[in-house]
Order: C-alpha cells, then structure tokens, then sequence
C-alpha cells in the first residue's frame, strides 16, 4: 500500500484562488457593503474567542442565521429562571478543543450530561473531579482505558478528536429538553464543514440519533463507523466489541498517521 505524507492527505481542501487580472476594474464598496463589511468583522470579534478561528470561518454564515441567534437567545433566557448545562463559558467548549484543521476523528453524542457538574461541553468527557458516568466508562473498556483516576477526555481533543454533542445544552434533571431548541442546525453545519474542508476524517457514530448524522459525511472521503450507544441499556448488544478504537487507530496507521492515545493521563 501506497503510504501519502500525512500533511498532503490531511491538507485542507483549498478552493480556486481569485484572479488579479482585473482587480483594476473592481467598483469601490459601497455604502451597504462597507456597513455588511463592519457587521461581519463585528461578529467575527465577537465569536473567534468562542469557537476559535478557522471554526468561525467555517461556521460564519450559519451563526449569523436568525435561526441560530434565536436558539442561543433562547438558551441565555432560560439562563435567568433555570440552571441550564453545561457552563455559559463551556456551551462551545468542543470547537475550541479541537481546532477545525487539526480533527482527525469525530464523535457524535446526543446533548450534555443533565446532573450537576457533569457536562464541560466536551460530550461524554466530564470534569476531573467529577464521578465517571457509566457511558463513559463504557467507552474507555472498549477503547482498554481503564483503570483510570477521571473522565476528562481533553487528552483525546489534543489529538484531535472532536468530542460535539448535537445539542449543545440542557437543563438540570431533563435530558433532551433542548432537543427542539435548534442546536442541530449548528452542529449539523459543524460536521458537514469538516466532511467539505478536510479529508480521511474518521466518524464515530453510536446509537440512533448519531447514526442519523450519517448523511453529512461524504463517504467517498471519509470514513463511518457505527455501533450502538455505550450507555448501560446497549451496551453488552450493540457497543461492546465494536472495536472502533482499535479500529480508528488501524487506519490512522496504515496511512502513517500518529495513533490516538486513549488512555489518560
């Protein structure tokens, strides 16, 4: 087999550069344009420090959606009457973990842990101080990490595996309470950038709702692998032994790429 440099089979997809020829006979901005120009830069201000750079340029146009604003004003207003998961601070956590240029591989969950100082915005990770949840745990059998001392998954993100929830919070005791919020426009637009922008991504998709994200994912690029979800219900039938970790790792090396490290420090 034909091994490819990593850097030229990772590089990012790179559209057609824009002719000078006639840079000449550009008209000068207009006023609409100048006030559009200063919008954008205005938000661009506004969200780089939340998703990082290269995430804000990809999901730009998406964030500024009425749609997407509305979703994230709703969230701020329930902020006032009830306690909403993860941190203000960690809503977007995941994208700044995990730089857009640097995913090599994606899992998908389904929104934050519910119970009190649980969810980071890291899906599946939890603080370090915070008790394993059996999903979790489940997941680090499968991938012969265990024992462990915690379950935070920020050494994974370091490498770069993105950890997105496909709704990004919830309220205390209730999970999927935000399911009808409109996260997923959001999160959706997040994986269909990384299946356009970049190439041999490999995409961890456990149970109904991640595998139903399958669609964004150009197969003939990337690569998807499903199971079932590792919480305690699935488990012994449809998680365990899927071997995804293992797998991931194969095919990282076969195109001689650096392996993942699952177990944490």
């Amino acid at each position: 087999m034909e091994v490819m440099e990593p850097d030229a089979k990772r590089r990012r997809i790179q559209g057609k550069k824009q002719s000078t020829l006639f840079a000449f006979a550009r008209r000068p901005a207009t006023p609409l344009a100048a006030d559009e120009q200063w919008k954008i830069a205005s938000f661009r201000t506004e969200w780089v420090p939340k998703v990082g750079e290269d995430w804000c340029n990809a999901l730009l146009p998406v964030l500024r959606t009425p749609s997407v604003q509305k979703t994230i004003e709703q969230v701020e207003e329930m902020r006032k009457v009830k306690r909403i998961f993860p941190p203000v601070e960690d809503v977007f956590k995941a994208f700044r973990a995990t730089p857009l240029e640097k995913v090599r591989v994606v899992i998908v969950g389904q929104d934050p842990y519910h119970g009190c100082g649980q969810a980071n915005g890291l899906a599946f990770s939890v603080a370090p101080n915070v008790a394993v949840p059996p999903s979790l745990i489940n997941m680090l059998k499968e991938a012969n990490a265990l024992p462990t001392t915690h379950g935070n998954l920020t050494h994974w993100t370091e490498q770069g595996v993105l950890l997105l929830n496909s709704v990004l919070t919830v309220v205390e005791g209730q999970p999927n309470s935000h399911k009808s919020l409109g996260w997923e426009r959001l999160t959706d637009a997040a994986i269909r950038a990384v299946s356009k922008d970049l190439q041999n991504v490999i995409f961890l998709l456990w149970g109904r709702d991640a595998q139903a994200k399958a669609h964004l994912v150009d197969r003939e690029r990337h690569v998807v692998l499903t199971a079932g979800h590792p919480s305690p219900l699935s488990y012994e039938r449809h998680f365990k032994g899927c071997g995804h970790f293992q797998k991931v790792n194969q095919l990282l090396s076969s195109r001689g790429e650096k392996e993942i490290v699952w177990s944490l420090p």
